[in-house]
């Protein structure tokens, strides 16, 4: 009992360091990208009249040139920013947040020219829609058992206007940023979707700088399990062979006969791709015009997930 007590404290002290290192757990995998070439479909500006956020190309000094290709996210792809402003932009992730697969992560290349200590970008998540807020390097007590880990954040330290927190001053150059949220408690639901506000703010002084340019967003899935086949960490109830797969995989039931599975293929979005007929006590997973990558197999019993395997098609 004591040394279980000392490992949940050493775990609870790891989860507990707010800019701390991404946990990569068993691998991390890339999801999905937007280079800011044409606009992307996890981005959403604000609608104000005053928003100065844009998908453009940069042209003013520091701000000369996108990460990458032509163009990037942009507070006013020509002129420096105004005073008394508040613009944002959202990056929605949803409605597959509350999938076993593992924790998300969101990066992001970005340089930022501000006044110093007054004005600049921070960042807020929601879990309820758009109702409550909190700045992604503090914790939000209403979902206690999820943790935001960062890289390259700023701190409580870093003060802006109204007691906010953000990047503010001159970057040196592009700064590569991750955001990574996990849960280390048991939720009888996890939230759904998580919203991520990217908010500029600055006061009524005019100093003529260039504000915050993003480019290169990329969400991210960290694998928990253990190995290629069972990342559920629990006894197996089936096996699969062969995998990889490379036209067909044999799913074998292991256990109780008695017991009606369901059998359910996911892509890494946690979106089901197919559904499979056990017949006694097997069934068979084809590739069919499944592309190459990863996918999950999971096994049902009244709607329950039992068990989870990874699967790789060639």
């Amino acid at each position: 009992m004591k040394s279980f007590i000392k490992l949940f404290i050493l775990i609870f002290i790891g989860f507990s360091k707010l800019n701390a290192q991404i946990l990569p757990f068993k691998g991390i995998h890339n999801i999905d990208s937007c280079n800011f070439e044409s606009a992307c479909n996890y981005v959403s500006f604000s609608t104000d009249s005053n928003n100065i956020w844009h998908l453009g190309k940069p042209n003013k000094d520091f701000f000369d040139s996108a990460y990458s290709g032509t163009n990037a996210l942009i507070t006013d792809t020509t002129n420096s920013y105004p005073t008394a402003n508040h613009s944002y932009f959202d990056i929605k992730i949803g409605s597959n947040f509350n999938s076993p697969y593992g924790n998300r992560i969101i990066g992001f290349k970005h340089k930022f020219d501000t006044d110093s200590l007054k004005d600049g970008g921070y960042i807020e998540a929601s879990y309820d829609n758009g109702k409550t807020w909190i700045n992604v390097i503090n914790q939000n007590p209403d979902y206690r058992p999820i943790w935001f880990r960062t890289e390259n954040m700023y701190s409580n330290n870093d003060s802006l206007l109204n007691g906010k927190v953000g990047f503010s001053s001159k970057s040196k150059g592009w700064i590569y940023s991750r955001i990574q949220w996990v849960w280390v408690g048991v939720m009888k639901k996890l939230p759904d979707t998580i919203i991520l506000r990217f908010n500029f703010i600055s006061d009524s002084i005019q100093t003529n700088k260039a504000g915050w340019m993003i480019d290169d967003l990329m969400i991210s899935m960290v694998i928990q399990g253990d190995g290629i086949n069972d990342i559920s960490g629990h006894t197996s109830y089936f096996e699969i062979t062969p995998n990889p797969i490379n036209e067909n995989s044999r799913i074998q039931i292991i256990g109780n006969s008695r017991i009606i599975y369901t059998v359910s293929v996911l892509n890494i979005l946690g979106q089901t791709v197919k559904n499979i007929e056990i017949i006694n006590q097997e069934a068979w997973f084809t590739k069919e015009n499944l592309k190459p990558g990863i996918y999950f197999v999971q096994l049902k019993n009244e709607d329950q997930i039992v068990e989870t395997k990874k699967i790789v098609v060639e």
